[in-house]
């Protein structure tokens, strides 16, 4: 994908949030020509005919998508071996594992081949390999985060379903990564991504106490919850602020 990926940079939205920044992603996320083949054999030279979701708005938002990284076969697996692609191994200690499924995302952040990444998690494929890594990344709630017509190893599997989830090299990309998607209002892409928009807040430790002094008031954005414990608020809807949980 790099060549096309090259070419693609050139003509790239330079006005849109993420405009020139290059984006890897987990194998199973679908662009047009290329396999989506997950570590299956089966699948190998059976390229997606379109692109997903996800891509078309990375590129309206001005992203490179420019490599697709590997994952073990099925991707229901905290290693990361198929017959495709081989092993991917810990990016700090050889012979050691990157975690799985999101094991090649992972590695190639951790390594600085990528500045920012799309995995996918249901039991911690983003966020084991994440600390197997030492890279950042957060697993998205169902429904806000883009996956139409990304492949699957287990379609019509909606008990628990699955989400894609972004990872990056730091906090702070993490957060650029988050804000760039829903600027780009990811719904009017994917039928499936719920309509809220993103809002962060952040609190200081040093203001900490002060909060604590209100707490028979409630903040729009935080309250202390009746056992004590803080809590914080981070999605909007229209101009009202969710209620943040647990009540």
């Amino acid at each position: 994908m790099i060549a096309p990926a090259e070419n693609w940079a050139k003509f790239a939205n330079r006005s849109g949030p993420l405009a020139g920044v290059p984006v890897s992603l987990k194998d199973l996320v679908s662009v047009k020509g290329w396999d989506s083949s997950m570590g299956y054999s089966a699948l190998v030279g059976k390229p997606m005919a379109t692109d997903g979701a996800l891509v078309r708005l990375l590129r309206d938002a001005g992203a490179v998508p420019y490599v697709k990284t590997n994952s073990p076969m099925t991707m229901l697996s905290l290693e990361s071996t198929n017959d495709v692609f081989g092993s991917t191994e810990n990016p700090h200690k050889k012979g050691f594992s990157a975690g799985g499924s999101s094991s090649g995302e992972v590695a190639l952040l951790a390594l600085g081949g990528a500045r920012l990444g799309v995995g996918t998690d249901v039991a911690g494929s983003v966020r084991a390999p994440a600390h197997y890594s030492g890279v950042y990344a957060i697993k998205s709630s169902m429904y806000r985060f883009l996956k139409q017509g990304s492949a699957s190893s287990m379609p019509g599997q909606e008990g628990i379903p699955a989400t894609h989830s972004p990872m990056a090299r730091t906090l702070d990309d993490l957060e650029t990564f988050w804000r760039a998607v829903f600027q780009m209002k990811p719904w009017n892409y994917d039928y499936s991504v719920i309509f809220f928009f993103f809002e962060f807040k952040e609190y200081h430790l040093a203001n900490f106490n002060r909060y604590l002094e209100f707490r028979g008031e409630r903040s729009n954005f935080l309250r202390i919850a009746p056992s004590g414990g803080v809590c914080y608020g981070m999605m909007v809807r229209g101009v009202s602020i969710c209620t943040p949980t647990p009540a």
